[in-house]
């Protein structure tokens, strides 16, 4: 019976095809496992790996509970999920998760939780805890006592812990002692009630922590605080201890500590006994710079005991003395205290608040600076460095120096003995050439030459000649010395030497008069007087000359404005009237009345004329004078006026047309041109470089003459060449009359042609082409 039951359940199984399907689904699977790349087939093993672990933790068995009204459970995956409500006080003792502490990879606070009074150990001891989310929901408002809170747990993450109110909170010993976090955040915490921090931070084993906000009123002791801790960065700034007693091994064993910031702690009321400073900084080898506060002293008041500050050794790179940074940087300092360690516990007093750091061993480098021909060009110089830094030599300047080679190669580092290096520079030098002329004879007094340092200022100085003046200060009298050289010119001019010009003679009738020893003027001033004349006789009728005065007689009044009439001494003046002060007047001349003669008016003209040619000279050849320009000049009364010539900016060294100025002590000026040309090469100056040039008081002209003529070249005795002159005209200043210029200049050739016989041209050749004509 049985076997037949067994032999239906078997033919049941089988017809409903269930093996083949299995069998098909396990080929299948293995087929495409086959075909599969690998990196394919490694997902798809994650894959099911993942959905078996989920249907595991979905049926495995959860662990769950109660902690006062909040209800907690670790699922599956290790989580331990606390719920609203208010924990119960632990009474220093484990919390009820406790017991499974091996199940719980991470912690989420999944709503409002309340600490009750006493919260310590709440997640103390519970080992690699992973991360814990929800912090903000804890309520601390209510807490005095954390100790213990965090001991021995591993967390990974950021706990922040900056939400939590800690207004009551008056004891952390051990809060997280033995612990592992990746980072804390807690520097607002609320610390004025805590009385007693032990071990706090004891053991941590965490990279930095910033405590810079905390202000300690009511603590009395902070014994091993942070003793054994990993950090390498602890921010203490801040801290106010004014009822500190016991510091015992307060930084202890920090290995890695390599900065700590006690300036604002108050060390004065520690208690002598075995508790005050034993070990407070015990065992900080990596510890370089202290900031030491006025009330930071680091011994009791009997110096009965200190804070156990570890001694250095000195090595390659430290002297292993304490020195005080003073006006100087952490990394070079250069105070004048240098302490051991023992001596800075006991002399500091905190008189002269200050951060002390581990001296340098400093080298030195001294630097040679030399030409090319090896003579020292500046002082030498010694730079100082810390050991094994790269040093950087200070350089010349680089727009006078040229840096050719250094010993160094340009590397270098300080040693611990002292090294030189040579560093070959070449000068960078400019030139300047003054040059001092007679202005009068184009003779060449003197010259000098002054050589400098590109950038540096130079100052040429006037020289002194017998019965010579300067005549202008050059403009580059005084500059700096520049890659191009500079040419100066002083041109210098006899002091009475005067250039009077041939002006046309007044016709004057002659007065059997003695002659006046002073020169006659053509044109009064406006404000000068006019002469004083003897007073006139009534001319009789019959006196048909007025040039042929009688002895008795004075001189006939010539209408001519250009043609001032000669006191005549010895004769009686005629009275003068009073006047306004400061001007002087202009008093009428009586003239001699004839029949059918008519009186002219009187007018004053303006005699002021500066008059010179252009000039062309040669490469090589003696700078040019007055007289090569045939400069004149005339004041307003027609009397000659001294001329100065300015070669400041004329090369005679090289090719060109230069600007030359004419100036006059009444305020004429005048600019002329100098052509410089070569003795191999003929070249024609357009615009007649020889015309007459004429200028008035009125400003700079230049009047180019009507006749452009080529240049008559001869050598004179000193190897010069000159040209011929053109023909002069004249103008004057304030005359009405003008000259109309009666030939044309050719643009081509500047020959002058005639009018008239242009004409006379044309005509005779019409006539002979008509009689041609006629002819055949």
């Amino acid at each position: 019976m049985f076997q037949r039951r067994r032999r239906t359940w078997q033919q049941r199984f089988w017809k409903s095809g269930i093996p083949m399907t299995l069998l098909g689904m396990s080929l299948g699977g293995y087929w495409d496992m086959l075909t599969q790349p690998p990196m394919a087939q490694a997902k798809a093993r994650a894959a099911v790996q993942h959905r078996t672990q989920r249907a595991n933790g979905f049926f495995a068995q959860t662990y769950q509970g109660k902690n006062g009204t909040c209800k907690w459970q670790i699922d599956g995956y290790g989580v331990l999920h606390i719920h609203a409500g208010t924990l119960e006080p632990t009474g220093g003792s484990w919390s009820k998760w406790g017991e499974f502490k091996e199940k719980i990879h991470s912690i989420s606070i999944e709503g409002p939780v309340k600490l009750p009074s006493s919260a310590g150990y709440t997640f103390g001891d519970l080992g690699d805890i992973g991360e814990i989310k929800g912090l903000e929901n804890i309520d601390t408002s209510q807490v005095r006592s954390m100790q213990g809170l965090f001991t021995g747990d591993r967390i990974t993450g950021t706990l922040d812990l900056n939400s939590w109110d800690t207004s009551h909170l008056s004891m952390v010993m051990d809060l997280f002692a033995g612990a592992q976090v990746d980072q804390i955040k807690m520097n607002r915490w609320d610390m004025r009630h805590v009385s007693r921090t032990t071990n706090m931070f004891s053991g941590l084993q965490t990279d930095s922590l910033d405590l810079s906000g905390w202000t300690l009123a009511q603590a009395t002791d902070l014994s091993e605080m942070f003793s054994g801790s990993s950090m390498r960065r602890l921010n203490v700034s801040g801290w106010q201890t004014p009822q500190l007693n016991y510091a015992k091994n307060t930084f202890q064993g920090m290995e890695n500590l390599k900065s700590l910031d006690l300036s604002s702690f108050d060390l004065t009321h520690i208690k002598t006994d075995y508790h005050g400073y034993s070990g407070m900084l015990n065992g900080l080898g990596e510890l370089h710079e202290l900031k030491l506060g006025p009330k930071s002293v680091l011994h009791d008041s009997q110096k009965l005991q200190s804070a156990g500050l570890s001694m250095t050794s000195g090595n390659r790179l430290y002297t292993g003395f304490w020195q005080n940074v003073g006006k100087g940087t952490v990394k070079d300092p250069v105070g004048k205290q240098v302490w051991t360690a023992d001596q800075l516990m006991l002399q500091y007093d905190g008189s002269q608040p200050e951060t002390y750091v581990w001296q340098p061993r400093m080298g030195s480098v001294l630097v040679h600076y030399l030409d090319e021909d090896g003579k020292a060009i500046q002082q030498d110089q010694t730079i100082t460095g810390r050991v094994t830094t790269a040093y950087q030599l200070p350089e010349l300047d680089a727009h006078k120096y040229q840096l050719l080679q250094r010993s160094d190669d340009g590397l270098g580092n300080f040693e611990s003995d002292p090294s030189e290096v040579t560093m070959t520079y070449r000068k960078r030098l400019g030139q300047v050439v003054a040059y001092y002329l007679n202005g009068s004879t184009g003779k060449l007094l003197d010259s000098t030459t002054t050589r400098g340092l590109l950038g540096d200022s130079y100052v040429l100085a006037e020289k002194q000649y017998p019965h010579l003046h300067l005549v202008a200060e050059p403009k580059l009298q005084t500059g700096s010395y520049q890659e191009t050289e500079r040419a100066v010119f002083f041109v210098y001019q006899p002091e009475q030497e005067e250039l009077k010009p041939e002006l046309p003679k007044p016709e004057l009738p002659k007065p059997e008069v003695p002659k006046p020893e002073v020169p006659k003027p053509e044109v009064p001033k406006p404000v000068s007087p006019k002469p004083e004349l003897p007073k006139p006789v009534s001319p009789k009728p019959e006196a048909p000359k007025p040039e042929q005065p009688k002895p008795s007689q004075p001189a006939p009044v010539v209408p001519k404005p250009t043609a001032p009439k000669p006191t005549v001494p010895g004769t009686p003046i005629l009275p003068v009237t009073p006047e306004t002060p400061g001007i002087m007047p202009i008093r009428p001349v009586l003239p001699i009345v004839h029949p059918h003669i008519s009186t002219p008016k009187l007018t004053v003209t303006d005699l002021r004329r500066l008059t010179a040619r252009n000039y062309t000279t040669y490469v090589g050849d003696d700078a040019p004078t007055l007289r090569d320009f045939q400069a004149v000049a005339t004041n307003r009364q027609g009397q000659s006026e001294v001329v100065y010539l300015d070669l400041s900016q004329v090369n005679l060294r090289a090719v060109g047309s230069y600007p030359v100025t004419l100036t006059t002590g009444d305020g004429q000026r005048l600019v002329v041109q100098l052509v410089v040309t070569d003795r191999q090469v003929t070249r024609s100056i357009s615009g007649g470089a020889n015309d007459l040039v004429t200028g008035s008081g009125d400003g700079d002209a230049i009047d180019e003459g009507t006749v452009d003529e080529q240049s008559a070249v001869s050598a004179d005795g000193k190897g010069k060449k000159r040209q011929r002159a053109t023909p002069q005209t004249t103008s004057q200043g304030h005359t009405d009359d003008t000259v109309q210029p009666t030939n044309k200049v050719l643009p081509a050739t500047g020959s002058a042609e005639n009018w008239l016989a242009r004409i006379i041209g044309v005509s005779l050749g019409s006539l002979i082409v008509i009689l041609w004509r006629r002819r055949k």
